[in-house]
C-alpha cells in the first residue's frame, strides 16, 4: 500500500461518512506535515537503510511498494530493497549483508520485547554490515509505526529522528 492509496482511503472514508471536507483537510494537513519533515531540502545524501520487521524468528524486509518505503524516502533513507516488487517479503542476513546498509531500522509496533539493544544483539555477528559495525541499528516500537492512517506523519518523524 503506497502513501497515495492511504490518502485515497482517507478521502473515500470521508465520502462514505459524509465528511468529505474534513477528510480532504486531513489529507492536506498530513501532506503539510510530511513536507516539513522532508529531507529533500537539506542537501545531503539519502542513507542506505534496511527497513524490516520480524514475524517470530523470520526477518521480513519492507520493500518499495509500501507506504513505509515512501515515508523512509521522505525521512532521508534509501531502501536497500528496491528490486523486488513485493511490499513485504522474507529475507536473510546474507541478503542484507550484500546490500551494505548504513542503518538498520526494525519496526515492532507495541512490542516492548524488541528494544534497540535486543535488535543490536540479534545483528552483532554480522560485522561486515556497515550498520552493525557502526552501531546504527534501531528498533521503533511506537504502536502507530506500521499503521497506514492519519498518523503516518508521526512514523515519518520517527524515521527522520533515527536517521539524523
Amino acid at each position: 500500500e503506497s502513501m497515495g492509496s492511504v490518502f485515497q482511503a482517507i478521502v473515500d472514508m470521508g465520502e462514505i461518512f459524509e465528511l468529505a471536507e474534513e477528510a480532504n483537510d486531513m489529507v492536506r494537513s498530513i501532506k503539510a506535515e510530511l513536507e516539513k519533515i522532508s529531507f529533500r531540502g537539506l542537501g545531503g545524501d539519502h542513507v542506505n537503510t534496511f527497513l524490516a520487521t520480524r514475524v517470530g524468528n523470520d526477518l521480513i524486509a519492507i520493500g518499495k511498494n509500501t507506504f513505509l518505503n515512501d515515508l523512509l524516502n521522505i525521512a532521508g533513507g534509501k531502501n536497500i530493497f528496491t528490486d523486488p516488487e513485493q511490499g513485504f517479503f522474507p529475507t536473510t542476513t546474507a541478503a542484507v549483508s550484500v546490500r551494505k546498509p548504513e542503518v538498520i531500522i526494525e519496526l515492532h509496533p507495541a512490542e516492548q520485547n524488541y528494544p534497540t539493544e535486543t535488535i543490536r544483539t540479534l545483528w552483532k555477528e554480522e560485522t561486515d554490515i556497515p550498520a552493525v559495525a557502526h552501531q546504527q541499528i534501531y528498533s521503533i516500537t511506537d504502536d502507530f509505526v506500521m499503521n497506514p492512517s492519519r498518523v503516518i506523519d508521526q512514523t515519518a518523524k520517527r524515521l527522520y529522528e533515527v536517521l539524523h
